[in-house]
């Protein structure tokens, strides 16, 4: 179905990020040791409300289609890949047909917020946040230079579930390697204590345009009481 796979491709990004650690910020770079910046403690576990709304074109008839549903993101332990120690972050869909299972590997080192994936035997790492975290700060997430994020700001958030405060806004492009590859604008929402609270992906290509949103509806972490 036309749209399905710029649905996917959103997905991939919003669900990479969906254990991304609460980083917050001053005016001034603000050292915190890594393992208070990634909740990645076996059991943290993140629900989410997902919507994508796809616009695309047939025979120079504009149609819409609306897919709602769950996605709950939970780390299930760690592992060594490629000779470093990663998290082992799950993803799974509910309500939402052709979307399955999605596995990610993230670190937190000195230099950030590491996001790894492996298909089809090729191991491909990006780094979704870099250190130190201030405002305006800019940065290439590939070595190919075709995705770059950017820290826009430090703002509230109001969900239906409750009001975020002090949430790093990050901005990232990722542009389309071909006329048929779609262009992707990417908003990242994360908050002291939550980590991702919302993300927000918009994908374009000549005939087809995918709005994904994706807003925290609940969060739970070992030691923690669950809000």
């Amino acid at each position: 179905m036309r749209g399905r796979s710029a649905v996917r491709a959103a997905v991939s990004c919003a669900a990479a990020l969906a254990a991304s650690f609460p980083l917050w910020l001053g005016a001034e770079p603000r050292r915190t040791p890594a393992t208070d910046l990634q909740p990645l403690e076996e059991g943290t576990t993140w629900v989410y409300d997902y919507k994508a709304v796809m616009r695309f074109t047939i025979q120079s008839r504009e149609h819409t289609q609306t897919m709602r549903g769950t996605v709950t993101t939970r780390v299930e332990g760690r592992e060594p890949r490629q000779g470093r120690e990663y998290s082992r972050v799950v993803s799974t869909y509910e309500g939402l047909p052709g979307l399955g299972r999605q596995v990610v590997f993230q670190r937190v080192d000195e230099a950030g917020l590491h996001n790894a994936v492996e298909e089809g035997g090729v191991w491909t790492e990006r780094l979704l946040l870099a250190l130190p975290a201030n405002v305006g700060s800019s940065w290439s997430m590939d070595a190919g230079g075709t995705e770059r994020r950017t820290i826009a700001g430090v703002v509230e958030v109001e969900t239906p579930w409750r009001l975020f405060t002090s949430c790093l806004k990050v901005v990232g492009v990722v542009s389309g390697g071909s006329p048929e590859s779609p262009a992707f604008t990417m908003e990242d929402y994360l908050c002291p204590g939550f980590g991702q609270v919302r993300s927000v992906v918009r994908g374009s290509k000549p005939d087809a345009k995918t709005d994904v949103e994706m807003t925290l509806t609940s969060f739970s972490a070992p030691g923690k009481t669950p809000r």
